[in-house]
């Protein structure tokens, strides 16, 4: 699903660059699905009432979560094309920073909680403060 979102995600973004629309609105469109789609999806996940739909509500928050294919990384090219590859590598580093992090948190949550529900909640405010830096910093 993510592979095939990140393909759609290129030929969309295209699509709409090439009907006049403005670079950054395009990458901020893109981001937008990219954090507020897993925002919503991982929100929804413990009503889930079936592990038929706690599969599709992960299927959406992968399928858009790979949406940023389109918002972050063009925009990486856009501002800095000639170091776009030194702030991604900068970014991914902090990333897995984060994700480190994330693992003792989850284990620490899970723990305490006896389940994921905090763990889909914390996750999903990452997401939502990620949307809201977005659309208050991303400019053309």
């Amino acid at each position: 699903l993510t592979a095939f979102t990140c393909g759609a995600t290129g030929v969309a973004s295209d699509a709409l660059l090439k009907n006049g629309a403005e670079r950054w609105k395009v990458r901020r469109l893109m981001m937008n699905i990219a954090t507020i789609g897993p925002c919503v999806a991982l929100l929804l996940l413990p009503l889930a009432k079936s592990a038929t739909i706690a599969v599709a509500l992960l299927g959406v928050m992968l399928g858009s979560q790979a949406v940023a294919i389109g918002g972050y990384l063009a925009y990486m090219q856009d501002v800095a094309p000639a170091r776009a590859g030194a702030f991604l590598g900068v970014t991914n580093t902090v990333g897995v920073a984060a994700g480190i992090a994330a693992n003792v948190l989850t284990g620490f949550l899970v723990e305490r909680t006896g389940g994921f529900d905090a763990v889909f909640l914390v996750t999903a405010g990452v997401y939502a403060s990620s949307a809201m830096v977005w659309n208050a910093f991303l400019k053309g």
